[in-house]
């Protein structure tokens, strides 16, 4: 999230700071709080973003949001109405987002407390009343979308004030306190009564199994709530003890509540609440790992920082600790290591899941607690089993003695996962999301060398490994996500153990199973008539899958070795695209292929390695274009346009390594690639299948890169109706799309009329194109819709179009103000059109502009549309 900035002209500061302007608005909202126009409230909100020259005197920029404060205060004992909290929640954040830190910091400290003591007020109320929403099953989440923005201005807050609150302890003392109390309010709103307020609606009863619904969400909670679990973490980890001790006593609890209604349930008794347990440890699963981890930039799960000091370490509660991790809590609870008792709460779960399997009571389980199980085990592995300690300046002796590599509890928490992987793959055969948590668990243990070692030394971790390379039951009937993960981690482990007799052994057993499969499926005689079996599909998908997880397993100390086994599947795969081009899931899996090599293994290729890729691509390029003549854009469904997708994405791969490398002979390569791909993909891409945001972003992303990578032929080097087609498809992206979609349509044109500026003879096609661009985007400009967001961007783009031909520009200016219908509009727009000279857009000043150039017109500019808003509003 980030705040859209009001930056009104200096000469605005009268009326803002000396009118009371803020007071009034606040008055006036005050008057008509029943009814649901929000006038007064959005202006607020406006005003809260306030930025640019206005605020460059303090004092009275001070003033303003100590009143700001003051008003906002009140609603601290007010009952929030529905149409209040989003106004409410983006007033606090455009303040926290835009104002600068040392404004903050010369607040006096009972308004920065008032201001405090506000935020976690309607924190709190939000949350509790998005709970209440969710009971309600209201489709509108108002105040679960308030919640989440006011957690992100909160947690904005304490690490915008972290160096001034070492000089002010009270207002640091507050924060921490109203940490905890956010923390506290949260795992109320997601847990069941007692100990929780979830279910409970509007007039406080609570919902019971029979009148919830439980529903398929499209969304798993921990992707839907991914940032609001990250920031309750961070909250509870002000106070990490106490906040560890209450998670760590939840767990046990609920933990213990499980067994007692397993047994009453095998034994035919009744249980009351069994759904709201299972609810339960879902939501104490993922608020405990968030907790004790957070990520990094790459996403990968790390100890937090205020976990480095955790527990000094002791002889005698070190081996208490260790005892009571190995006996599943049945010897000594260690005191104060509650990570431990957290741990030990987690691994008991697994047993009593594994239990329940073995006695035939799956049907009693959760899959949506298997599944959080596993991603749970996932992230503390990621962040405590064998840490790297070179991803850390500091760490706790406590948690190396427990959980490094030296230690006793590593490889038997190694081995334990490695089991309860086993026993899942076994029996959650019809869980796909389990399976796949299952699966990244497994990946998770080998994403260090030091666990990877510790893995390949494992009877139980070689027996997985030997039912993915001759894909048997139950890796055979698992699905295709959790089969190429599988396949990369029985890579990463057997690929990481240098100088092995039994590694080469693994690798060639690894390799030859899928390689000669698919030779003796390619080798058939009558293999068209037996493409579509059962069996012969299921052989070249699970050989695909199988290559496409080696490839994700690309590493530098593995990169070459991958590469000579991957070649010759390339070659196969071309003729196993041409056999099954009407087969969607393997048309899509040998597309996955070269996506995933151009994003995992393409980084370590030398020149040549990189023309054997792009001469295997351009043939794979060749036989899907013989198949998809005739083929357009009609189908309005998603799904039969995922290999349009791949395509985009490893035509844009290729563009982006040819721009990263900056070498001459890869990018000639590359774009060829690209132009080969446009010509298949730019008549395919019609206005129906743009509607798909995710086809459209690829689709103009790809452009914009070619533009860079070598304009010359993106202008050149396409047919004259790809490259029709291709300009009319950036003419519908300036206006129709998203900001991100015109941004690159802009890019896009920049590059095409640079490159046409910069010939000495006129090319027709190119002239038409520029004519195109020019007429289209002045009347977006002389639009009041245009985003200011792009200023950058199309300043660029229009100061390059009219180099290309003044005179045209200056017919479409006239034409412009003849359009205009008094005298006074025309007076304005040739005002703002005078804001530029000839020489602006000469092309030796165009085609060598240096930056300092680039921002002296993108200002000129900006003034250029302040004068076409005033034209506007004369209208």
């Amino acid at each position: 999230m980030e705040a859209t900035v009001f930056k009104p002209p200096s000469d605005w500061a009268e009326e803002v700071f000396n009118g009371n302007c803020v007071g009034m608005l606040y008055k006036v909202h005050a008057l008509n709080r029943n009814h649901s126009d929000l006038l007064a409230l959005q202006c607020l909100v406006q005003l809260a973003a306030l930025s640019g020259p206005t605020i460059n005197d303090e004092a009275p920029m001070l003033a303003y949001m100590a009143e700001t404060i003051r008003h906002l205060a009140a609603f601290r004992t007010e009952s929030i109405h529905v149409h209040e909290i989003v106004s409410l929640s983006s007033i606090v954040f455009n303040m926290i987002t835009t104002h600068p830190t040392p404004l903050f910091e010369k607040l006096e400290e009972t308004v920065l407390k008032s201001f405090i003591e506000t935020i976690a007020a309607l924190i709190m109320a939000s949350a509790r009343s998005a709970a209440q929403e969710e009971a309600a099953q209201e489709e509108d989440k108002v105040f679960e979308e308030s919640f989440e923005k006011l957690l992100d201005a909160w947690c904005r807050l304490r690490f915008k004030f972290e160096l001034l609150l070492k000089g002010t302890p009270s207002v640091a003392e507050l924060i921490r306190q109203y940490c905890l109390s956010v923390f506290m309010t949260y795992l109320q709103c997601h847990l069941f009564p007692s100990d929780g307020i979830r279910s409970t609606t509007a007039n406080g009863m609570v919902c019971t199994d029979d009148d919830e619904e439980y529903e398929e969400l499209d969304e798993d909670d921990r992707d839907r709530f991914h940032d609001v679990l990250m920031w309750i973490g961070m909250c509870g980890r002000v106070d990490v003890i106490q906040s560890l001790n209450i998670t760590a006593k939840l767990m046990e609890d609920r933990v213990a509540l499980l067994v007692k209604s397993v047994q009453q349930m095998a034994s035919n008794q009744p249980v009351t609440a069994y759904r709201q347990i299972h609810e339960d440890l879902h939501w104490l699963l993922l608020i405990s790992i968030n907790l004790l981890c957070e990520p990094n930039e790459d996403d990968r799960a790390l100890i937090p920082e205020d976990l480095f000091d955790y527990a000094s370490s002791d002889a005698v509660g070190d081996e208490i600790s260790v005892q009571y991790i190995l006996s599943l809590g049945s010897s000594q609870s260690p005191a104060n290591d509650h990570i431990a008792r957290l741990l030990v709460a987690v691994l008991r779960l697994c047993q009593i899941e594994n239990d329940a399997f073995q006695a035939g009571f799956v049907h009693l389980l959760s899959p949506q607690v298997g599944s959080s199980l596993m991603f749970w085990l996932s992230e503390f592995a990621s962040a405590y089993v064998m840490p790297r300690e070179a991803d850390y300046w500091k760490l706790s002796v406590r948690l190396i003695l427990l959980f490094g590599g030296d230690s006793t509890l590593a490889p038997w928490l190694i081995e334990f996962c490695v089991a309860k992987i086993g026993s899942n793959l076994a029996v959650w055969l019809t869980e796909e999301k389990v399976l796949q948590d299952t699966a990244r668990l497994l990946l998770t243990l080998t994403q260090n060398r030091d666990r990877s070692t510790a893995l390949f030394n494992m009877a139980s971790f070689l027996t997985i490994a030997e039912k993915v390379a001759t894909n048997v039951p139950p890796v055979a009937t698992m699905p295709s996500g959790a089969r190429k993960m599988l396949a990369e981690a029985v890579v990463l482990v057997t690929s990481a153990k240098a100088d092995s007799e039994r590694k080469e052994q693994f690798w060639n057993m690894i390799f030859s199973n899928f390689s000669q499969k698919l030779d003796a499926i390619i080798g058939q005689e009558e293999l068209v008539a037996q493409r579509y079996t059962e069996r012969v599909i299921s052989e070249v998908c699970a050989a695909f899958e199988g290559f496409i997880g080696f490839s994700k397993a690309s590493r530098l100390f593995n990169a070459q070795m991958l590469f000579t086994h991957l070649l010759p599947r390339f070659e196969q795969s071309v003729k196993i695209l041409d056999i099954y081009h009407d087969y969607s899931e393997v048309v899509e899996l040998v597309l996955e292929l070269y996506l995933s090599t151009s994003e995992h293994l393409i980084r370590f290729f030398d020149h040549t390695e990189l023309e054997q890729l792009f001469q295997s691509t351009l043939a794979m390029l060749q036989v899907y274009a013989k198949h998809s003549q005739g083929r357009n854009g009609l189908n309005v469904e998603e799904e039969q346009h995922e290999d349009v997708k791949l395509l985009l994405q490893i035509l844009s791969k290729y563009a982006g390594e040819a721009i990263l490398r900056d070498d001459v002979a890869t990018g000639g390569n590359a774009t060829d690639v690209v132009v080969c791909g446009l010509h298949i993909l730019v008549p395919i891409m019609t206005l129906e299948l743009l509607q798909f945001p995710d086809l459209c972003t690829e689709y103009y992303s790809l452009l914009n890169l070619l533009g860079q990578l070598s304009p010359k032929k993106l202008c050149l080097n396409l047919y004259n109706e790809t490259f029709v087609a291709l300009v009319e498809s950036v003419r519908i992206g300036l206006t129709q799309f998203t900001s991100e979609v015109a941004g690159f349509c802009l890019d896009t044109i920049h590059s095409i009329a640079i490159f046409t500026s910069s010939q000495e003879t006129v090319v027709d096609h190119l002239i038409k194109a520029v004519h195109l661009f020019l007429e289209n985007l002045l009347t977006n400009l002389v639009s009041d819709n245009f985003d200011m967001d792009l200023l950058i961007s199309a300043s660029l783009a229009f100061q390059a179009l009219v180099a290309c031909d003044q005179r045209f520009y200056e017919e479409q200016v006239n034409r412009l103000l003849a359009k205009q219908g008094d005298a006074q509009g025309q007076q304005l727009l040739l005002a703002a059109f005078n804001e530029f000279s000839p020489s602006d857009f000469a092309v030796n000043s165009i085609s060598a502009a240096k930056t300092k150039t680039k921002i002296s017109f993108s200002q000129k500019f900006e003034q250029f549309l302040i004068q076409i808003r005033r034209v506007m509003c004369t209208k």
